[in-house]
This record gives structure tokens, C-alpha cells and sequence, in this order.
């Protein structure tokens, strides 16, 4: 199989990293759940738009070390390659921060892939989504697998037969009679791969 990966929010979860940075950067509540998009939907609703856009800029940049790869998602990338599998790593990530401090955000990914263990793993970076979207069909994946419906349900997509939509926190209506396939864990994501299989 020829497995595609997306990176920010699939591979990396960066939850508790917006969770403490909110603390440090902004006056969120200890109470609100250490999650990315209510972490996000509190900021707007508050009326803290550019704190958000600058917590950003940081966690994809000088403070990505600080967040962790979700739970076996690391040693299923590892294993498929072990057990023969093309595993490549395909993100739409600016080269630099929308706004807010100019990181190299292309630099601080590879240094989290490396840290984490996953310098043998190809990682292509792409600057645009019509980039990601190519990239994904050069490669001729068999399987995708990524955080956003909207990014599954491209009209461009490529025909991939596997698409999984990695969904921890239940953010989406079920998806699996559309063509995508759901998954809340990484766990789920290694059954829905070795099912495709067979």
C-alpha cells in the first residue's frame, strides 16, 4: 500500500499545547476543555482573534516541541514501513505564519518529525492545498488519511479508495456513507487500514 498521512491534528495533536499557551498568552479559563477547537471557539467568541492567530504562529513554530504525537500514531507509521508499506507524510503548511511572528514553520515540522522519530518517514510540505492535493496524486496513495472532511470531500481529491477522516474528539457527523471512513483513535486508523486490505 502506498499510505499518505496528514500531519498538523492527525499526527501531531497539539490540544494541550493551545491549552497551556492560551493560559500564558490570553486569559482563557482553566475550565474550558483541553481541546484545539473549543480552545479556538473561545477566543472568537471572546472577541481575541489576534491572541488566537499569535498562539498559532507559536505552536506551529517555536513551541511545537512542546506538543505530542497522538496515542500510537507514531509506532502504526513505523510498523506499516516494517511490514512493507510506502508511508509518506503530506501537509498543506505555509512556509511562514499567516501573521504573527514569522517562524519557519517548515523547519520546526521537520525538527518534530525528527525528535519524534520519524526522519525516515518522507515529508513533503506543501505550500498550497492544490499542492497537497498533487502531491497526494503523484504519490498514487491508496490510502489518505486526515483531519478535515472538507479536504476529503475536495472535488479535486484524488481517487483514493481509502479515505480516513481522523475525528478524536467526535467534531463530525458520521462520514461512512459518503465514502469516508471515520476513525477516533489511531487504533481505529490501523484496523480501517488492515481492513482495506482484505
Amino acid at each position: 500500500m502506498m499510505i499518505g498521512v496528514d500531519l498538523d491534528n492527525t499526527l501531531i495533536c497539539y490540544d494541550a499545547l493551545f491549552h497551556r499557551l492560551g493560559r500564558e498568552m490570553g486569559d482563557l479559563p482553566s475550565n474550558i476543555p483541553i481541546d484545539k477547537t473549543a480552545i479556538r471557539n473561545w477566543f472568537r467568541a471572546n472577541g481575541q482573534e489576534d491572541i488566537w492567530t499569535q498562539m498559532q504562529a507559536h505552536a506551529y513554530g517555536d513551541r511545537i516541541l512542546g506538543a505530542q504525537a497522538f496515542l500510537g500514531a507514531v509506532d502504526t507509521l513505523l510498523g506499516w514501513q516494517l511490514a512493507g508499506h510506502h508511508v509518506a507524510i503530506v501537509s498543506h503548511k505555509t512556509r511562514t505564519p499567516y501573521s504573527g511572528p514569522m517562524f519557519d514553520l517548515h523547519s520546526a515540522a521537520r525538527k518534530w518529525l525528527e525528535v519524534a522519530g520519524l526522519s525516515g518517514v518522507p515529508a513533503y510540505l506543501e505550500e498550497t492545498r492544490s499542492g497537497k492535493i498533487d502531491r497526494i496524486a503523484r504519490l498514487q496513495c491508496t490510502a489518505f488519511i486526515d483531519d478535515l472532511p472538507e479536504f476529503l470531500f475536495d472535488p479535486l481529491f484524488p481517487d483514493v479508495p481509502t479515505r480516513i477522516l481522523f475525528d478524536p474528539n467526535g467534531n463530525f457527523p458520521s462520514k461512512h456513507n459518503s465514502g469516508i471512513i471515520q476513525a477516533r483513535s489511531w487504533s481505529d486508523v490501523r484496523d480501517q487500514i488492515e481492513q482495506s486490505r482484505n
